[in-house]
């Protein structure tokens, strides 16, 4: 297998295989009238091929982890039986003539499709020129082509023969296609393998989830498609066409895909992973529903559902594969994150392998229940459904637990750069090293729950093109409260990274219950008394892992000493690049002593102290961005910044800032559109 340039290599190991799996299946389906055996036959070729070249190379085999390895030598041992049954008894049970004609295309195409691999990823074709590439290939096709001539031609009418051949050739030149698009890197040998290099990644949290997102996707990609093909070998009337409708579909998805992903400016692709894989599953579970009804409209459409899923997947896995190179060189020295990256093609050969033999046996075992029964063929599809859509719920909790963002990624980028100039900065080193390399996962549950609120509310955002960004400076940016609306608002709606300051009774286990309590509960005359505290023992864990989850700076308000640490975490978050939000208001100040449901309260003034700290750590001067969150309006509006300057006297510019701010908040809460 070749690795692309550009990351769409992991598209190879799924589409170049699969024509000659439609092959198989068109010439099984002429010659026997039993399509899902010929693609069962050449399944059982590409696992014997695979295992040979991988599970009996000790350097190969030791990039993969003992349970994995415990897992492929029990489906090998499953796979060789499997293969003996296609090869031996199941001929003699449904009486199989001149099966030695099936065999000897399956051994075609098989052995054809080794040798374009192996040559394509061969170092011999890194040095080739694109017109090199495709004599050699042109050469090859030949060779395979009159030997399947003279096979077809010599035992088979010439209708057949015919169809057979032109079958052939389009599969040859689509597997050829595929093989040469791209820039191609060598496949690495056995002995160029660093063992000491894979034991040092293993310890890199973020990059081992990644291998197992990688493994599981590959593996049930491979079981997914043979179920599409098989899928229409055995229930379509004309299996050519529905064959060719359906690859041309598929093409058309993956092409429609690229189009769209690149006009849109995709912030994180762990998400985009995550909405594909969701979109496979529920397509998968609508097709297994729909098995058993009349109406095929329903599954053929799940179908294509079902292929976006993965072509969306694909292009995610492609993508965050491209960070994982700068997340190894910042983990681990130049030398060896090149050692590292070696086994990513002997990972998704071993995936490869795994979701063929998991196919293979669904293959056999839809080959044997189909002989004879009067249940429609297509009936049996679970015995390929089930390991796919296992495969992929695992994928789903594996990403789940994948720590890095876009804005991990720009941050990790931005250090590399830093390091590369001579440059350091320890804070963001740390916090790197926290999301990277020691066990993190994403706060997906905030995210989701977020998502949910966002029905109802349906806020506007005004101005966030004022709010300066990509220069290197931290912005701290200042709300109103508004309640909860302010929190809420921000946290679903806000299109800027931030950290938001948070009182730390909200953030302590041992205090939420008080706070929630006596701030809330007890100041709503309508509730009954016996519901307040209650209901803040049940909400009190809930909003405590909400703000946990919210990255937040705890803030002590009542602590001088402990007040320090909100300040130099603060700092320190700043230096690493991180945007701050605080809603400074003092709800004391006003005679309900609650905040204000519109307009500004007076402010705590004492957040201004982050601006000569900021300063004095990074040489910078540090942007105040006043924000409005307007409940009646269901608006979210961003003012003219204010920028703190150092050379004046703390005590004016803190009193300055501290007007200008409330003023231009003022001023945003009047504007009327």
């Amino acid at each position: 297998m070749a690795l692309n340039a550009n990351g769409t290599s992991f598209l190879l190991p799924s589409l170049h295989t699969l024509y000659n799996f439609i092959f198989c299946i068109l010439a099984s389906n002429a010659l026997v009238n039993k399509p899902i055996y010929g693609g069962a036959l050449y399944l059982a070729g590409q696992v014997a091929s695979l295992a040979v070249k991988y599970l009996f190379n000790k350097n190969y085999r030791s990039i993969i982890g003992e349970k994995a390895k415990i897992v492929l030598y029990i489906l090998t041992c499953i796979s060789f039986l499997v293969s003996l049954t296609l090869i031996i008894i199941y001929p003699k049970a449904v009486g199989i003539e001149n099966l030695w004609i099936i065999f000897g295309l399956v051994l075609a195409t098989t052995l054809r499709s080794l040798v374009f691999s192996r040559m394509m990823s061969s170092p011999i074709a890194y040095k080739m020129s694109l017109v090199q590439k495709r004599i050699r290939l042109i050469e090859l096709n030949l060779l395979f082509t009159i030997i399947v001539t003279a096979l077809v031609f010599s035992t088979q009418s010439s209708e057949t023969a015919w169809y057979l051949l032109g079958a052939y050739v389009i599969s040859s030149l689509m597997e050829g296609f595929s093989l040469r698009s791209g820039k191609t890197y060598p496949f690495p040998k056995p002995q160029t393998i660093s063992q000491a290099a894979i034991k040092q990644a293993e310890g890199i949290s973020s990059y081992h989830v990644f291998l197992n997102m990688l493994a599981l996707c590959i593996s049930a990609i491979q079981i997914t498609m043979i179920l599409i093909y098989s899928f229409i070998a055995t229930s379509a009337h004309t299996v050519f066409f529905s064959l060719l409708v359906t690859h041309a579909t598929q093409l058309i998805i993956v092409q429609a895909i690229r189009f769209i992903l690149a006009q849109k400016n995709i912030k994180d692709y762990g998400n985009l992973l995550l909405f594909g894989l969701i979109l496979w599953i529920l397509s998968l579970i609508i097709f297994w529903k729909q098995l058993y009804k009349p109406e095929h409209i329903w599954r053929y459409l799940s179908l294509v559902s079902c292929s976006a899923g993965v072509m969306l997947s694909l292009v995610a896995l492609s993508k965050i594969n491209n960070g994982m190179s700068e997340v190894l060189l910042f983990a681990l020295d130049s030398d060896t994150a090149y050692k590292t990256r070696q086994a990513i093609p002997i990972i998704i050969s071993y995936s490869t392998l795994q979701g063929q033999m998991l196919a293979l046996i669904g293959l056999t075992i839809i080959a044997f229940l189909e002989n004879g029964s009067s249940i429609n063929p297509a009936a049996w599809q679970p015995a390929l459904i089930l390991p796919a859509l296992v495969l992929a719920a695992l994928a789903i909790l594996t990403t789940l637990r994948f720590p890095l963002t876009k804005h991990h990624m720009q941050k990790l980028h931005n250090y590399l750069m830093l390091t590369k100039s001579g440059e350091t900065n320890i804070p963001l080193q740390k916090q790197l090293e926290e999301v990277i390399i020691r066990a993190n996962r994403r706060r997906y549950g905030l995210r989701l729950l977020g998502r949910f609120i966002s029905l109802f509310l349906g806020v506007q955002v005004v101005g966030s093109e004022k709010v300066p960004e990509e220069d290197g400076i931290s912005n701290v940016f200042i709300c109103n409260h508004c309640e909860v609306y302010g929190p809420i608002s921000c946290y679903i709606y806000m299109p800027f990274q931030f950290r938001p300051w948070i009182t730390n009774q909200m953030m302590d286990k041992t205090q939420t219950v008080k706070h929630i309590y006596e701030g809330t509960f007890l100041r709503q005359e309508w509730m009954p008394d016996s519901w307040k505290l209650p209901l803040s023992k049940m909400l009190a864990p809930i909003i405590n892992w909400a703000m946990h989850s919210a990255d937040g700076i705890p803030v002590y308000k009542n602590s001088p000493k402990k007040l320090i640490r909100t300040f130099r975490e603060t700092v320190s978050y700043m230096q690493a690049g991180d945007n701050i939000l605080i809603f400074p208001e003092n709800p004391l100040s006003e005679e309900n002593s609650l905040y204000l449901k519109s307009g500004v309260s007076e402010f705590f003034d004492g957040f201004v102290l982050v601006a000569p700290l900021y300063h004095q750590k990074t040489d910078k001067a540090c942007r105040f961005i006043p924000m409005y969150a307007d409940s009646k309006r269901r608006r979210l509006s961003f003012g003219d910044y204010i920028t703190y300057n150092h050379e004046n006297d703390f005590e004016d510019e803190k009193k300055r800032i501290c007007t200008t701010l409330r003023q231009e908040m003022l001023r945003l809460a009047e504007v009327d559109e």
